[in-house]
């Protein structure tokens, strides 16, 4: 796909894909022609990462969600946000490093942690929700309070073991 990494390039139409498809698995109603759309312009954005295509296509996604999924704690949630975030992954790695740069191992481990880093504290945030959601939250302060704390701990958690850089780390 990107003349620069076929495989990102490819993620990002697939992930694009995904978060419709999971759009669609929450809500009955679809709007085909924003559905086609947002894989043109994944397909773009695929050929050309350093295009700022890749933000409307997240953010046409996010409104089509909104639009139509009125189900807050649906576990498709999770797989749209998840979906989201490898187009937007892929999309930057893409974009990063000149076209005839080689996708290499160390490459795929430092998106990958990179991916994992923003969609594990979501799925964490998401359980929260559904927690809160089941349980009368005016009745169970120590519940609200417990998940703010978790919520606050992976929060510093990733702020520090995370947004350290060390010499010996390669740029990409």
């Amino acid at each position: 796909m990107s003349g620069r990494f076929p495989v990102a390039g490819t993620l990002v139409l697939v992930g694009a894909i995904l978060a419709l498809a999971s759009t669609r698995a929450a809500s009955s109603e679809t709007t085909l022609a924003i559905e086609l759309l947002v894989v043109v312009m994944a397909l773009i954005t695929a050929l050309r990462p350093d295009h700022h295509l890749g933000l409307l296509v997240i953010l046409l996604v996010g409104f089509h969600w909104l639009a139509t999924v009125d189900a807050a704690t649906t576990p498709w949630s999770i797989t749209t946000a998840a979906s989201l975030a490898l187009v937007h992954s892929a999309t930057a790695a893409a974009s990063i490093a000149p076209p005839a740069t080689p996708w290499t191992p160390a490459m795929t481990r430092r998106w990958t942690r990179r991916f994992v880093t923003v969609t594990a504290p979501s799925t964490l945030t998401w359980l929260i929700v559904i927690a809160v959601d089941r349980a009368d939250p005016a009745s169970s302060p120590a519940l609200l309070t417990a998940a703010l704390l978790v919520l606050a701990a992976a929060g510093l958690w990733a702020r520090h073991g995370n947004l350290r850089t060390t010499s010996e780390s390669p740029p990409l």
